[in-house]
């Protein structure tokens, strides 16, 4: 699996120096020789705010996999970038308060 997607994607060195390399998959594998690729976008919910059983579900368990790995997610990039422990810790509290304040209605975009 591993070769197959070095060969269709190109080599991991090519990968890490892109911030946005999973947006090139479609266009990198029709340039290797792949036909019929197809591409969906899914917006997911962050919270209870959808309208629908289905979609107030996904959104409540999708605002809780962000509050609970946030830290996770974006520590080391973050602390990467210049922010200082406390600070950060700080930052990533408000984050959370954001992420669950029933006023607040965001969704993320998937493409698969």
């Amino acid at each position: 699996m591993e070769v197959g997607s070095r060969h269709a994607c190109g080599d991991k060195e090519d990968r890490n120096r892109h911030p946005h390399f999973a947006l090139q998959h479609p266009k990198m594998l029709k340039e290797r020789g792949f036909i019929n690729i197809g591409e969906r976008q899914l917006k997911i919910p962050i919270g209870p705010w959808a309208k629908g059983r289905k979609e107030k579900q996904i959104g409540i368990m999708a605002q809780k996999d962000l509050v609970e790995g946030i830290e996770g997610i974006s520590t080391k990039l973050l602390l990467m970038v210049g922010y200082e422990p406390e600070t950060l810790n700080k930052f990533l509290e408000e984050v959370k308060k954001e992420v669950m304040d029933p006023k607040v209605s965001s969704e993320t975009v998937f493409k698969t």
